[in-house]
């Protein structure tokens, strides 16, 4: 005999996110079930927000095998390493780079030259 506590209603189907008990249009007039708000489409569009973003985590968490957030302490390391590497190959970039802005200079400067001297020769040959 059912005692009235959801819990022990019969013919009841449990969830794992929140929801609320409400009472079966069925048959039995006794029967409980359990009234999943997933499930509503009234919850459904005024939540469409926040259950797009915890998908959309729990989907990069699993990606990532994660299941708790990183220590802040353990990211603050990670960091001050990271920026430690970048400020070490910086250098080494700078030179790269103006190395390589001297090698396009200079290679405008070749076809300058060479469009000026096949220029020249075109206008002595026309004359």
């Amino acid at each position: 005999m059912w005692s009235g506590h959801p819990s022990a209603a019969p013919n009841t189907r449990r969830s794992n996110c929140s929801g609320s008990w409400r009472t079966s249009t069925s048959s039995n007039a006794n029967a409980v079930v359990w009234a999943d708000p997933a499930y509503s489409k009234k919850f459904l569009e005024e939540h469409r927000e926040q259950i797009t973003l915890h998908k959309a985590a729990k989907a990069a968490f699993d990606e990532a095998s994660l299941k708790k957030l990183p220590k802040v302490k353990e990211l603050d390391t990670e960091y001050s390493a990271l920026l430690s590497q970048k400020k070490a190959a910086y250098p080494k970039y700078r030179k790269a780079r103006d190395e390589m802005q001297e090698l396009k200079n200079t290679q405008k400067n070749v076809e300058l030259f060479f469009a000026e001297k096949k220029d020249t020769k075109e206008k002595s040959q026309t004359r």
